[in-house]
């Protein structure tokens, strides 16, 4: 419906048109409840019977609904009249930066304020995962009292959204025709990617603000054509006139503009925060005026106050200046008082990213000196590194690769962690990882004792779990109460006084369904769980006495009284952009006695994303089989025609079969609990798989049509199973178990053998083939006499031959390490992968068997175990061995975290909740 002047829209009376652009008019009107004056945007009529225009209208309200920020304008409802929408905006009322820059170049001051607001704006939008893909100076307003608007978010979308369209190549480089083919955004403002039509992710908009931010203080555009074609070439193939804002220019703020119009993304600044602290910083150093920059000796808040000034303020160390050489503080500098909270960010080492999934690996000592975080860098491994608070740069702790959830001894001299088999300490004063108990894999954290012990999450469908911190055997410490449906006790932490233990427990058949999950304390000695919050997938107890906890995608914190163990006033939602494990709904976030709160910021991080693709002998793609998704264990049946496949949603895995030539994908087993490694029968008729119900994967049995029940297989019973091959007569299956007990001083965890079971169960299984080493990934040769395998009893692994049922002599098959053996061609070849190298064996029986030389068929860059390479291969090939079904990984951009510090973090709380 047309908006005229006297016009209603539910409560708003329109007053006057403020505009019109690419996506909606916008119109000034009073809100007659509030008595106040909004902006209303309207989808034009022309656009409203437009789909695609809608839903992106629409998605402007989710996305600007999901952002509370000085710098960005609000979003106060939405109306709906008929078949139009209508968005109530806060009006701003102002100079848009396009007018201001009518005039030529801002003074040097005001063209730093405005761009540092830009950048904050910006930086909350990234922090919430959306990138605005049309930063432009008429979508900036400058409010008489100098506060910056960022406005119209119309055609941004979730940066992290993997379900959402990419509509690079949709309209509106002008406001006019919507031809396909044209590119999203302004050419002027436009990076690189952008106007090729590429994916897109937040440095986007790290270039287009690098375009304002050299108008702001030249008066001139970065690049100019006098055609929309000129303009892109410009963007595409120039660099700007460096001179034009003259010599006197910081080298430090002529550098920044580089970094951020750099056109190759992975050499542009990557955070947006990271420009906004830089200009704050050379307004702080300069005064206002231009000049050369001088060295920063510290830490240089936007405030004109020093580092040590704030945290002494901020009372990080009674009677102490604590210095933090290298920390950037990121608030705005307008209140740096004793009570008011302060924000710093952790500097980085070059090439160092935070790696953050669904463990919380991140935390501080007690005494709040020194900050543990899981990172890795470009080349370097992966592992946790310390921070010392007093200066110096990140270090990797040695020993640490392959380390999660990280947790400080109680008097801060000692690090534990998990890791896929152990419970290990380190020294925080130097040498080598120490061994506490060995651990199955998927343990869900741990905490260090006062009483000397370390409670663990043994696994994450099980209770609670107590060794000495000096090593020793795992005990049971607390069960599960099956009386209330508990499944898991996860992520312990012990609370002030000894008093209890903060878990999140589990509930329901299925440990992967968090839905009910809810944050409780184990009293002790009695055992009595005590519910603290209802609908909560993790909890953290914070000193003095608060709670911090994840409920429905956003973190909150309560004020917790750990005498009585009870919450007290109303939990309120923290402002701070903590990021969240994208499957089990946790967050990184830990605090010292004296009030300093440590988080990881940024987006939620991404699921795992592989197509299923198939590829001939020569590695070249025949065909895409099933969509992106978290797939795994891709199993051809004998025939080829079907292929056994485990889809994962977050935690939760469920086995299923592919028909390639109906192209159905239909269930086999979604009962509770999580599968893996699918094997066929020779018949196609049935599907071994592991299925995780208790403490480890056991080998079981389905009808391939999902019909009848699961049929657990005898086997010993006693450590994780992984099925490799049913044998061509259907009697005996292969499987590896991979030990997490040490079977009487025999087997330490770590290791894996070859065993044998009968399908029928007519006798006890058995052990195949074991030694000292590492035996797994058995497939059996089509005739039934000899079985490939790999072992790396050598030091690294290969693929190696033996004689079938009875082990006999072995025959070695690769040459330079192998792994995931596959029999082709009439068990004439054998197929086996070394890193990305596909390579083929020629293999001759008889009495005295022999190989050929491994040949490469091709390499290529598809999903490996990553280091589990006891479970069975994640590819698979035809009898035939001209198809092959692999995974491929997609390129995902993995979000970016920064690690946050908070002092006096509770100030910026409501008051209902600090009481």
């Amino acid at each position: 419906m047309p908006l005229e002047p006297g016009s209603r829209v539910g409560p708003y009376e329109i007053l006057a048109p403020l505009g019109r652009g690419g996506m909606g008019e916008v119109f000034r009107a009073r809100d007659a409840r509030l008595r106040r004056e909004v902006a209303i945007k309207a989808l034009p009529d022309a656009f409203a019977r437009d789909a695609e225009r809608r839903a992106r209208f629409e998605r402007e309200a989710r996305l600007l609904g999901a952002l509370n920020h000085a710098n960005i304008a609000t979003l106060y409802g939405i109306e709906e009249a008929g078949s139009v929408v209508y968005l109530v905006l806060e009006l701003i009322e102002g100079e848009g930066l396009e007018q201001k820059l009518a005039g030529g170049a801002l003074p040097f001051d005001e063209a730093l304020g405005v761009a540092s607001q830009i950048a904050a704006g910006l930086e909350a939008a990234h922090g919430a995962g959306i990138i605005h893909r049309d930063l432009k100076p008429s979508n900036v307003k400058v409010r008489p009292d100098g506060a910056v608007k960022v406005l119209d978010f119309g055609i941004a979308r979730m940066a992290d959204d993997p379900t959402a369209s990419d509509d690079t190549n949709t309209p509106t480089i002008t406001s006019g025709g919507t031809g396909t083919g044209v590119v999203l955004g302004t050419a002027a403002y436009m990076s690189p990617e952008q106007a090729r039509g590429r994916p897109l992710d937040r440095r986007t908009d790290v270039f287009s603000f690098g375009c304002l931010l050299y108008e702001c203080l030249t008066g001139q555009r970065a690049f100019k054509g006098q055609t929309v074609s000129d303009t892109m070439a410009s963007i595409l193939t120039a660099e700007p006139d460096w001179t034009a804002a003259g010599a006197d220019v910081p080298p430090r703020l002529n550098s920044l503009l580089r970094r951020c119009l750099q056109k190759d993304p992975a050499r542009r600044l990557r955070d947006i925060g990271d420009a906004r602290l830089e200009i704050e910083e050379i307004r702080a150093e300069g005064s206002g005026a231009r000049g050369p920059s001088r060295p920063v000796g510290g830490v240089t808040p936007s405030g004109r106050l020093r580092a040590p000034l704030l945290w002494g303020l901020a009372g990080l160390l009674a009677g102490a200046l604590l210095v933090f050489a290298g920390l950037r503080l990121t608030g705005r500098g307008r209140d740096t008082s004793p009570g008011q909270p302060v924000r710093a960010v952790l500097p980085l080492p070059e090439g160092v990213q935070v790696r953050w999934g669904a463990q919380p690996n991140l935390a501080i000592s007690p005494d709040g000196s020194t900050v543990v975080f899981r990172g890795r860098g470009e080349k370097g491994p992966q592992g946790f590194f310390r921070q010392r608070l007093s200066g110096g740069e990140a270090e990797l702790i040695p020993g640490t690769q392959g380390g999660f959830s990280a947790f400080f001894s109680p008097d801060g001299e000692w690090l534990g962690f998990t890791t896929i088999s152990e419970l290990k300490k380190v020294a925080l004063s130097g040498g080598q990882p120490i061994r506490v108990a060995e651990l199955p894999p998927v343990s869900q954290g741990a905490t260090w004792m006062s009483d000397g012990s370390i409670v663990v999450a043994r696994s994450s469908n099980n209770g609670l779990y107590r060794v000495s911190a000096a090593g020793g055997r795992l005990e049971r410490f607390v069960p599960l109460d099956a009386a209330r449906g508990e499944h898991a006790l996860n992520w312990p932490q012990e609370l002030p006084g000894g008093r209890g233990i903060l878990v999140t427990i589990v509930r329901g058949e299925d440990f992967q369904d968090l839905s009910s999950a809810e944050a409780a304390v184990v009293e002790l000695p009695s055992g009595r769980r005590r519910v603290l919050i209802e609908r909560s997938t993790f909890a953290r107890f914070v000193p003095p006495g608060w709670l911090v906890f994840v409920r429905g995608g956003a973190v909150f914190a309560a004020r917790l009284d750990p005498r009585s163990l009870r919450v007290e006033g109303t939990p309120v939602a923290l402002r701070e952009p903590l990021a969240l494990g994208a499957s089990q709904g946790t967050v990184a976030v830990d605090g010292t006695r004296d009030g300093t709160l440590v988080y990881v910021s940024g987006p939620r991080t991404l699921e795992r994303k592989r197509s299923i693709v198939l590829l001939d002998r020569h590695g070249r793609e025949s065909g895409l089989l099933l969509a992106p998704g978290d797939w795994d264990y891709p199993a051809f049946s004998p025939d080829g025609r079907r292929i056994a496949v485990v889809k994962c949603t977050g935690e939760s895995c469920k086995l299923h079969v592919f028909d390639r030539e109906r192209g159905v994908l239909s269930p086999l087993a979604t009962e509770p609990g999580r599968f893996f490694s699918p094997v066929w029968s020779p018949d196609g008729r049935e599907v071994a798989f592991s299925h995780l119900m208790s403490e480890d994967p056991r080998a079981a049995m389905r009808a391939a049509d999902g019909s009848g029940t699961i049929r657990p297989l005898a086997t010993s019973g006693e450590n994780a199973e992984f099925p490799n091959a049913i044998s061509p007569d259907g009697r005996w299956l292969l499987y590896t178990v991979s030990y997490d007990t040490d079977r009487g001083g025999t087997r330490r965890r770590g290791t894996a053998d070859i065993w044998i079971v009968p399908v029928d169960g007519s006798s006890p299984a058995r052990p195949w083939f074991e030694s000292p080493s590492r035996e797994c990934s058995a497939s059996i040769s089509p005739e039934g006499r000899w079985v490939a395998y790999v072992s790396d009893e050598t030091g690294r692994t290969e693929v190696y031959v033996r004689s079938f049922p009875d082990a006999g002599a072995k025959l070695k098959i690769s040459q330079d390490g192998g792994i995931e053996p596959v029999w082709t061609r009439g068990g004439g070849e054998i197929v086996f992968r070394d890193e990305q190298r596909f390579l083929a064996a020629e293999f001759r029986a008889g009495e005295a068997p022999a190989a050929g030389t491994p040949r490469v068929l091709f390499s290529a860059p598809l999903a490996s175990g990553g280091g589990w390479d006891d479970v069975p291969r994640l590819y698979d090939v035809t009898g035939g061995g001209d198809e092959i079904v692999a995974m491929r990984e997609e390129a995902t951009v993995t979000p970016e975290h920064r690690i946050g510090l908070l002092t006096n973090w509770t100030a910026g709380l409501e008051p209902s909740a600090r009481k």
